[in-house]
């Protein structure tokens, strides 16, 4: 399932720590990747909307749940080191297919967030067959912004601070630039971007050149440092049901 040579974990740990992301060639074979392509096309087809994300509740006996929970995978994730700060957290991975055909209002500002997970990965689906070396997403980052905790309570007030209507309408200003150092990091469909999920701040980024370019993508984020609380599974399962695709 995974090209094993064309991983260096040296690589991806010391960047992960110094630039809170990573660029890497995807590691999946051939087959894993037909197969990620094969099912997204097929659901695309099938939701018929212009956007859609599917998340782990519905995606549980199918090929990419399968594909999250092969040992490869799971091993790979387990190497990284940044979430060595955190006491006994495990793998728990939150994952989902993201489509988007057009753009809406939203897609012209930024919603800059923190993820409730150590890691974010993120591989492009090439659903055109375009050139592997093609343009396929951006993301924006402002890397390492805050520490690993392991305290709900921060954690929340920390949030609380960043997302919210006020600091989204600050960071559409042109202070925000002045004030964050944001990197705009681009993607082709040959590549896989893993960055610091819950410690960087990041929105999608905003360009008129590929703003209306049709986009699929899957998301996987892993360890959870507040799997077992209770306010985050209530915050948690709140975020699933919103997502759930409705035929």
């Amino acid at each position: 399932m995974i090209k094993k040579d064309l991983i260096n974990l040296d690589l991806i740990n010391s960047s992960l720590k110094d630039n809170g992301y990573v660029k890497i060639k995807n590691f999946f074979t051939q087959d894993t990747i037909n197969k990620i392509y094969d099912f997204t096309v097929s659901e695309i087809k099938r939701i018929n909307k212009d956007r859609f994300s599917i998340n782990e509740s519905q995606l549980e006996n199918t090929v990419i749940n399968n594909i999250i929970y092969e040992a490869d995978l799971k091993k790979f994730c387990e190497d990284l080191n940044e979430k060595n700060a955190i006491n006994n957290v495990s793998f728990n991975p939150h994952f989902l297919i993201h489509y988007k055909r057009k753009k809406n209002k939203s897609d012209e500002k930024f919603s800059f967030h923190y993820d409730a997970f150590v890691y974010t990965i993120i591989i492009p689906i090439n659903i055109h067959n375009e050139n592997e070396n093609n343009f396929a997403m951006s993301l924006e980052l402002i890397p390492n912004y805050r520490n690993l905790t392991n305290s709900m309570i921060l954690n929340i007030f920390q949030k609380l601070i960043i997302q919210n209507k006020l600091f989204k309408f600050f960071s559409n200003s042109f202070l925000f630039k002045f004030f964050f150092k944001t990197k705009n990091i681009k993607i082709d469909f040959s590549e896989i971007l893993i960055f610091n999920g819950f410690r960087s701040l990041h929105s999608h980024s905003i360009s008129k050149a590929h703003a209306e370019k049709e986009k699929a993508r899957l998301i996987i984020h892993v360890f959870n440092p507040f799997h077992d609380n209770k306010i985050n599974q209530l915050i948690f399962k709140n975020i699933q049901k919103q997502r759930v695709v409705k035929n």
